[in-house]
């Protein structure tokens, strides 16, 4: 991955992404990274959802959820990166656009 496309989501995010530096200090990179990962999985499953089923059948699903492990969702301004399960992923921003890119 370019350093352009890695960085994207930091320039964008640079307040959450500062608070991502500061959870990997104190709970470790491997904890906060699966984190932000499983957050990431449940909004494109979501998201694939909305896209096949709709978006009552897609919430309903979310809603069901129960990750094992720690998940992340991480917002600023108008990018929303994860969702949580049992919430409906706040996945469009203002422009109506899903957030693309990771924080690194």
């Amino acid at each position: 991955m370019s350093e352009q496309k890695k960085g994207a989501l930091r320039e964008k995010m640079p307040a959450a992404a500062a608070l991502m530096d500061e959870m990997r200090l104190l709970f470790g990179q491997a904890w906060v990274d699966a984190a932000l990962r499983e957050g990431l999985r449940l909004q494109r499953e979501h998201a694939q959802r909305v896209a096949d089923a709709g978006q009552g059948a897609a919430d309903t699903w979310l809603a069901s959820q129960r990750s094992r492990g720690p998940v992340l969702r991480i917002a600023e301004g108008d990018v929303a990166v994860g969702a949580l399960p049992g919430n409906r992923p706040a996945a469009l921003g203002a422009t109506g656009r899903a957030a693309r890119g990771r924080l690194q």
